[in-house]
This record gives structure tokens, C-alpha cells and sequence, in this order.
């Protein structure tokens, strides 16, 4: 049974410590996670979020609150700031302007900076997946990243990948290769899962099997960002919001 957590001034640096050693002995991230911060409803949360590239304004004053287990579409034309916002969540790059908290933690100023790879899983646009490696290597490296080896046969069943598996990734349909990525993309069990694009190149068909597996993960309780230039690929979101 997992103790109330209160509010607590604990040095940053000396909880770090503590986490990286617990977490070195083997005490797994579902157990460590809420002794370093509250669990909540609001999964991502962002506040007077801004970036500009030179003149140009790419975002202004984004306020969001996105719940557990939501599906959030993001629509908007192409070079109107979908793949940026995605980046600005990931924390791939900073805001000029804003914060971003995923599951109250700081995405630029985390209380533990090596929690963020486990809150947060990404499916880019272009394949995050070694193309020269067939489907099940890709996903044992994943998995070995996470130390999750054991769960590689779960994964690739639960995105209908096991008949490829002994397949190059490099070969195999553009629908499968989304799956394999998005697959990639939850190797690490994240309560926010973002993919940019996931529908493009793909057939009708292909966009539905994808849009049975996201509905699957969100009765699981993950938060899932969808983006797209075709808001009609948005039918099963939540919320949708247009940038």
C-alpha cells in the first residue's frame, strides 16, 4: 500500500541521490513515482506557453489541462507549430516563454531529471526504429533500455506486430512501421504519450487499426497528444484543438 504524500522542502539533489540509488538496487519506477511527486488527474498542464523562431510567432500564451487518460488532437496546417509544440512537451527544446508540467513535474526543471524518459513516450514523425533490424530487435532494445526484456512478447502482440516480427523494419508496410514505432513509443509504460503525424501515408484501414490500439491505451489511463494536418483523422479525440 502506497503512504499519503504531503508536501515536503526536501533538498532536490539529495532526493536525485536517493532516487538514482533505489533505482540502481532495483526498485522499479511504478514504485518510486509516487514518493516523488503527487499523483493527479492533470497529466500535462501548461501555462502561458510561448516560442518564436526569429519574427516569426510559432506560439502565444498556450494555457492547457489535459486529464488522464484524454486524447487531445492537435490540427493545424503544415509549418504552424504541431511538430514544435510536441518538441516543447518532450522537452526537447525550451520555451522563449511558459511552463510545462507533465504529472507535476517540471519538464525543464524536473525535481529528478532521469524520471522524465519514464513519464513520457514520443512517436515523431520520422521512424525513431532502426531500419535495418527486424521488428522483435527493435523492440528487445527498447525494452532492454527500460529493463521491461520480459514484456517484449505483450508489446508486440498488443500491436498485432507478432507475424512480422522475424521481419526487417525496413520492409515492411508504412502502417506496420507506424505500429512498430508507436510500439517503440510505450516501451516505457508512459502516463503521456505524443505522436506527431501518425496518420500520414497511412489507408483508411491503416488509420483505424492505429486509432483501436490508441483507444486501448487510453482505457489503460494514458493521456495521449495527436496531432495532424487532417482533422478528420480526429473523430475519436476527446478534445481537439486547433493551433
Amino acid at each position: 500500500m502506497t503512504p499519503e504524500v504531503k508536501e515536503a522542502l526536501v533538498d532536490p539533489a539529495l532526493l536525485a541521490a536517493c532516487y538514482e540509488a533505489l533505482h540502481a538496487s532495483g526498485w522499479s519506477d511504478e514504485i518510486l513515482r509516487p514518493y516523488l511527486y503527487h499523483e493527479t488527474d492533470t497529466i500535462l498542464r501548461t501555462r502561458g506557453l510561448s516560442k518564436r523562431y526569429g519574427t516569426a510567432t510559432i506560439l502565444t500564451n498556450l494555457d492547457l489541462d489535459i486529464h488522464r487518460g484524454v486524447i487531445l488532437g492537435i490540427t493545424a496546417g503544415t509549418a504552424h507549430g504541431k511538430t514544435i509544440l510536441c518538441n516543447l512537451l518532450c522537452g526537447i527544446i525550451k520555451p522563449d516563454a511558459g511552463t510545462i508540467e507533465i504529472a507535476e513535474t517540471n519538464t525543464y526543471n524536473p525535481l529528478v531529471p532521469s524520471l522524465i524518459p519514464t513519464l513520457i513516450g514520443y512517436s515523431m514523425q520520422h521512424p525513431s526504429f532502426y531500419p535495418e533490424l527486424t521488428i522483435k530487435d527493435n523492440l528487445k532494445h527498447y525494452l532492454s533500455i527500460f529493463g521491461r526484456e520480459a514484456e517484449l512478447t505483450r508489446l508486440a502482440e498488443s500491436l498485432d506486430l507478432i507475424r512480422f516480427q522475424n521481419i526487417i523494419a525496413d520492409n515492411i508496410s508504412p502502417g506496420v512501421q507506424r505500429r512498430l514505432d508507436i510500439a517503440l513509443a510505450i516501451a516505457n509504460h508512459p502516463r503521456l504519450l505524443i505522436l506527431d503525424e501518425p496518420f500520414t501515408e497511412l489507408d483508411n484501414t491503416e488509420i483505424h487499426t492505429i486509432w483501436n490500439i490508441l483507444t486501448d491505451l487510453r482505457t489503460t489511463g494514458t493521456t495521449i497528444v495527436v496531432t495532424t494536418k487532417h482533422p478528420e483523422t480526429l473523430l475519436h479525440c476527446d478534445r481537439i484543438i486547433t493551433l
